[in-house]
């Protein structure tokens, strides 16, 4: 069973983190996992003027302020976490994705957890700002969640596709899988697997090759697909609730599934270049992650480079 051993959350010191500090500190006791909170603080404004002494002085009082909501923020940590479970709270200044990926990069952290809030009245992606900066750089697992209530998740649902045979695409669908198996067993929820099934430059064969011949093709290779994807999930099957296979490009199907089966969580793979067939396109992910609204986990490959900004 796949476990994240060190969890980094990042925390707004001027909003409500209940539900996820008690999710980080559920993940943590559940993985056996080292726990970090972080917050994040933008550099001190410091007088244009640069009088040393003012600066100074505006520097020592800025630090006060950190100090001061870190130490809040411990205590509301401190509150909630009626196990004893070992964590630090700490803060950084300067850029919070380069300061998080930095952290992630030296402490060895495998999953960022953190909180994302739906705008009012609905309007706009769910995912923007740091989390997507994260999603598309960080290279541990990100996990973007919205306020979810501690008793879990219903519906999980991770998106595969097996049609490109490189070993890089296998490993990484591989690792989805077991993260997401990993989380239904502990979550105690539905883990469904989908598959969007398109076969590339079918319109345009359509119309220019007898369609008979052309249904033919495609339902063998549509067959041909089928079996790989079973044969590919076969270590899977009793973790999997169900397998559903649709047909269209995975950036239309996933959104679509992911409203009307009232998912509470997608797990799926992305990579930082394109050239990857289905669910692990860098910009078919985007594309999806820009439309779903639910809580989003993204696995990245275990090669996965960090770029630049």
């Amino acid at each position: 069973m796949k476990r994240f051993k060190n969890i980094l959350v990042p925390l707004d010191w001027r909003d409500d983190n209940h539900l996820l500090i008690q999710r980080g500190l559920l993940l943590s006791q559940r993985n056996e996992s080292a726990l970090n909170f972080v917050l994040s603080f933008s550099q001190p404004p410091f007088s244009e003027q640069g009088e040393p002494s003012f600066n100074e002085n505006l520097n020592v009082i800025y630090q006060k302020g950190i100090k001061k909501n870190v130490e809040e923020i411990k205590e509301k940590i401190d509150a909630e976490n009626a196990e004893g479970i070992a964590l630090n709270v700490f803060a950084v200044q300067g850029d919070p994705a380069e300061k998080i990926i930095e952290e992630v990069v030296r402490e060895g952290v495998d999953l960022v957890m953190m909180g994302v809030w739906e705008r009012l009245g609905g309007t706009g992606p769910l995912l923007s700002g740091l989390p997507l900066r994260l999603i598309r750089r960080c290279p541990s697992a990100v996990w973007a969640m919205k306020p979810t209530p501690i008793e879990g998740f219903n519906r999980i649902v991770v998106g595969v596709d097996i049609r490109d045979p490189s070993d890089e695409a296998r490993s990484l669908n591989q690792k989805v899988l077991e993260v997401a198996a990993s989380l239904a067993k502990s979550e105690k929820s539905e883990l469904h697997v989908l598959h969007a099934s398109s076969i590339s430059g079918e319109a345009v064969l359509r119309g220019s090759v007898d369609d008979n011949v052309l249904d033919e093709w495609l339902d063998r290779k549509k067959e041909k697909s089928r079996h790989e994807l079973k044969e590919f999930l076969k270590p899977f099957d009793k973790e999997i609730t169900k397998v559903h296979v649709h047909e269209g490009p995975a950036e239309v199907v996933l959104p679509v599934f992911i409203k009307h089966f009232k998912a509470d969580l997608l797990v799926m793979g992305t990579v930082s270049r394109a050239g990857l067939s289905g669910f692990l396109v860098g910009n078919t992910a985007e594309k999806i992650l820009h439309k779903v609204a639910c809580s989003v986990l993204t696995i990245k490959p275990d090669n996965f480079k960090v770029s630049q900004a």
